[in-house]
């Protein structure tokens, strides 16, 4: 029987929209947090935990503690559930490059379910390998030259989460770490921002441009809700929607020659 990763639909967009699901779940936590803490009796609230015999009480953190920890937890989890959609993306490209062949006699549903079976093997495969970091799942993932701006922006995210979950100690000095803002520019070199008005035989392009954002001298990543939207914007508008289609052309391009 013929390899049948060729006749199956393998539909791309249900990553995507999961990932759309996963940030705008995360955007909602954050607002409640934000509206909890406007409630006037937000100072005087504890946690209560009881369970069987044992009973503790927990004060409520000061609120701009408490906001600057959502804002990080918020950021380091859209970064997780970006290289979690990442990872879903190579092992379908892997995918498309197996010999899978059902028993004689198979029905078409018995055949999906062994590209799921496969697939999921592959994704454990992806997801574990230490020897394939993040420039690396970029160089498969975004494999057009006209897509560079958008690797570089992605991997100083990756950067900057890095820098969240690893410098964690007590500096002498607060931090920097530069990322990169995916943003449309004139072909001369400035951002546009409307209403700008574009010079003669000037044209549109996408271009990066650098952001800091800082720890503090306790290792405490101090992102702004400002550079945290326009990261979320980064993703929505360019990053997802870039990397979903160089996947699907992948995918049509090796069932054209199957």
């Amino acid at each position: 029987m013929e390899n049948q990763t060729n006749r199956i639909n393998i539909d791309l967009n249900k990553f995507a929209d999961q990932l759309y699901g996963e940030i705008s779940s995360d955007l909602k936590t954050l607002q409640i947090i934000n509206d909890a803490v406007k409630l006037e009796n937000y100072s005087t609230t504890c946690y209560t935990l009881t369970q069987g015999s044992l009973t503790s009480t927990v004060s409520v953190p000061p609120i701009e503690f408490l906001k600057q920890r959502e804002l990080n937890k918020c950021f380091k989890s859209i970064i997780s559930s970006l290289q979690d959609y990442m990872d879903k993306l190579i092992a379908i490209h892997r995918l498309g490059g197996e010999d899978i062949i059902p028993p004689s006699g198979s029905k078409i549903e018995d055949v999906g379910i062994l590209l799921q079976s496969k697939f999921a093997e592959l994704l454990l495969k992806v997801s574990s390998d230490l020897t394939l970091n993040i420039p690396k799942k970029l160089e498969i993932l975004l494999v057009n030259h006209k897509n560079e701006e958008i690797k570089v922006s992605v991997q100083s995210y990756f950067d900057v989460r890095n820098g969240l979950e690893h410098h964690k100690g007590i500096a002498m000095k607060d931090r920097l770490i530069t990322y990169k803002r995916i943003a449309v520019a004139s072909t001369v070199g400035y951002e546009v921002i409307p209403p700008v008005t574009l010079g003669v035989g000037e044209g549109l392009i996408l271009k990066t441009f650098s952001e800091t954002v800082a720890y503090d001298k306790g290792g405490n990543l101090i992102i702004t809700r400002y550079q945290l939207n326009g990261i979320i914007l980064n993703l929505l508008m360019f990053v997802i929607p870039t990397m979903l289609e160089e996947a699907v052309s992948k995918l049509n391009e090796r069932r054209s020659i199957l």
